[in-house]
């Protein structure tokens, strides 16, 4: 069986899911202070992220998508897989950092 390839819109739908779950999040973090989390940031970049996604067709289905539309242009398909792949893993990365922040006994160094 041959793998399958991941397409912009589903890796788009799991940085847009990640975002999601960032923006929601409403617990303090950090030492004494209680630095708190970021959200307003997040949800600002959210933002610009939908736009971004909405403009270009990301999510649009059939000859309308960014997938159908670059189908033919594979170095561009290449750098717009490997941006939101990049944002895909440092979102997982501020979410791991929360959850590591967040956990009982945790002592800021």
């Amino acid at each position: 069986m041959a793998a399958q390839v991941a397409t912009l819109a589903s890796v788009g739908l799991e940085v847009a899911r990640l975002f999601a779950e960032l923006v929601n999040v409403e617990r303090q973090i950090g030492d004494n202070k209680h630095t708190e989390w970021p959200q307003s940031m997040f949800r600002a970049e959210y933002d610009r992220f939908e736009l971004w996604a909405v403009n270009l067709g990301l999510f649009i289905p059939g000859h309308g998508s960014l997938d159908y539309r670059v189908r033919d242009a594979p170095t561009l398909r290449s750098t717009l897989m490997r941006f939101m792949v990049d944002l895909k893993d440092s979102l997982s990365q501020g979410k791991g950092e929360h959850r590591r922040c967040s956990a009982p006994g945790y002592t800021r160094m």
